[in-house]
């Protein structure tokens, strides 16, 4: 509940200008999609998604590792078939599709109800524009960009039912049961809706200067929100997975070595794009709510904080406070913008209630100009010569160079045996898992299949510690798949025990990131002596790097 009057149905109603400038953010949205992203998870998900679909159950145990047979708990199983569907109607390019218009779709959302709060269309555009390049990072294909629009929409529901029609919050509850088979994060959708009805009965009660009859009405939106709340929990029941969905959430967010193994886990690197981008957000909302001459309600107060601090303990999180915290900032925003504007009787209010056609069109121009031109300087700068198609969009944003093809076309060709144990990164997993179905992986994205044990062993490889070669020997690992870049390639190299048998390239110190330069290696046992010389003879790259001189310093190559 707020001060300001109810939006009467005309400034409800979509101005040309509004629907202009909301197609702007679309075209901006899906621009910045064309971006070089990690979809490691992707492929174990499309594997995992044609399994549904071809089985017609779903999975309660992991069988892609051959260490680990734990009980697996699918809760974003809902997008994994709608990933395998689309991919089997047109690929890449159609999840890539998906993913823009999920995004394009949030952010119209963010934009609309913005702009609603702030009374202004330009303010609500600027806004979402930076709330956009904030969360670029993490438009890629996976199952939290339906979280993005339902949390978008629930806010957007929310903060309509709170101007003065309470029950329009009830609007809401179809959501969850949808939501909650998409991806886990219609558990936190549930505590913002208790967020409301908590600080809104603690304002009605408690803050001194309320009207009676504001003070009646607080209340009982605060039971209306606790009611849609309660409901709103019981419905996120609704899955196959049961209570085992919020269980799952919870061993995630609570296992520290899954925090930092997992990048986007990992606290923003202010150092980075993404953090200087955070950082002005952060900046601009520490303002907003420092000059508003609004009431600062508790509902208000209290999610921002939420956010932020969610925002800077884990990188996956920026999005969230972009989209929900950017509805919730527009009216201080406003009003602080306000202390330092002049209006003209005689000229329309750039940051007024309505804009003029004309303005709307020119920013729509501008939009669909910018993302064009970002999207052509992208797809040249990963792939220079590719022509402009939905194909090479997709897999410029989706890096398909950058995962191991070459290294999995050849350990098919020369018939591995599946049998054989395989130590792969971490990264590679889930594409292993849909590239070569037969083979048995060590480890990959589903963090939480492997806590314990098996987690905390990925980890201290990862970190190159002094036992590692007896980790392998714990799992029997006879090869090892590994990049070039990472720096556990030179300790495996740097061994007598294994023998190089591929390279993609070699350039090993290529830098890189988007061309995949994978490595394999086998344990030199007297079982593999002739999988090792039928590989060298049919990888020439191998017999070069043995003429050179890392030969000397490197016993893999020998």
């Amino acid at each position: 509940m707020t001060d300001e009057p109810t939006i009467d149905a005309k400034e409800n109603r979509l101005s040309p200008a509004v629907v202009l400038m909301g197609l702007a953010v679309a075209a901006f949205a899906i621009g910045l999609c064309v971006n070089p992203c990690t979809v490691n998870d992707l492929f174990w998900q499309l594997r995992t998604g044609a399994a549904i679909l071809t089985t017609h159950a779903l999975p309660h145990q992991d069988t892609y590792s051959y260490a680990s047979g734990r009980p697996w708990v699918l809760h974003e199983w809902l997008a994994f078939v709608l990933y395998a569907v689309l991919y089997r109607v047109g690929g890449f390019p159609a999840i890539w599709l998906m993913t823009a218009l999920l995004v394009a779709a949030t952010f119209v959302i963010v934009f609309v109800s913005s702009s609603r709060e702030a009374r202004s269309p330009m303010v609500g555009l600027m806004l979402t524009m930076l709330a956009l390049m904030t969360s670029a990072r993490f438009f890629g294909p996976r199952p939290q960009l339906f979280t993005y629009l339902a949390l978008a929409t629930l806010i957007a529901v929310a903060l309509a039912a709170r101007r003065g029609r309470p029950k329009l919050v009830f609007a809401a509850l179809p959501l969850f049961p949808i939501w909650i088979n998409f991806h886990a994060g219609a558990i936190p959708g549930v505590a913002f809706l208790a967020i409301f009805a908590i600080c809104d009965a603690a304002e009605g009660r408690f803050r001194p200067g309320l009207a009676d009859d504001e003070r009646a009405h607080m209340l009982a939106s605060a039971r209306t929100f606790g009611v849609t709340a309660a409901i709103a929990a019981l419905l996120t029941l609704a899955t196959p997975y049961s209570w085992h969905t919020h269980q799952n959430l919870l061993a995630t967010i609570g296992n520290p070595v899954a925090m930092n193994l997992v990048g986007e886990w990992l606290s923003p690197d202010f150092h980075s794009e993404f953090g200087q981008l955070l950082e002005i957000y952060l900046f601009l909302t520490a303002l907003a709510m420092g000059l508003s001459k609004e009431r600062r309600s508790f509902a208000d107060i209290a999610l921002l904080l939420l956010l932020v601090h969610e925002a800077l303990g884990a990188n996956r999180n920026v999005p969230l406070l972009a989209i929900a915290g950017t509805p919730l900032l527009a009216r201080h925003a406003m009003s602080a913008l306000s202390r330092f504007m002049t209006r003209s009787k005689d000229a329309p209010a750039l940051f007024g209630p309505s804009l003029p056609a004309p303005v709307g069109a020119i920013l729509l121009a501008t939009s669909v100009l910018l993302a064009a031109v970002l999207s052509q300087s992208v797809v040249s700068a990963v792939a220079p010569g590719a022509r402009m198609s939905l194909q090479s969009v997709a897999a410029t944003s989706f890096q398909l160079s950058a995962f191991p093809s070459g290294a999995s076309a050849f350990l098919e060709r020369e018939r591995f045996p599946t049998t054989m144990r395989l130590w792969n990164k971490y990264d590679d997993g889930g594409y292993l898992i849909w590239r070569l179905p037969e083979y048995k992986v060590l480890s990959d994205g589903r963090a939480d299949v492997y806590f314990g044990r098996q987690l905390d062993d990925v980890a201290r490889l990862n970190a190159l510690c002094y036992d590692w070669q007896r980790i392998l020997d714990t799992y029997g690992c006879d090869v090892v798949m590994i990049s070039a870049q990472q720096k556990q390639a030179r300790v495996f190299m740097g061994s007598p025990e294994w023998a190089l048998v591929y390279v993609d390239r070699t350039q090993l110190d290529d830098p890189n990131f988007h061309l995949s330069n994978n490595l394999i290696l086998v344990r030199r046992d007297p079982a593999h002596a002739a999988l090792i010389a039928q590989c060298r003879r049919d990888c020439p790259a191998v017999g070069v790097l043995a003429q050179t001189d890392m030969a000397k310093d490197f016993p893999a190559f020998r």
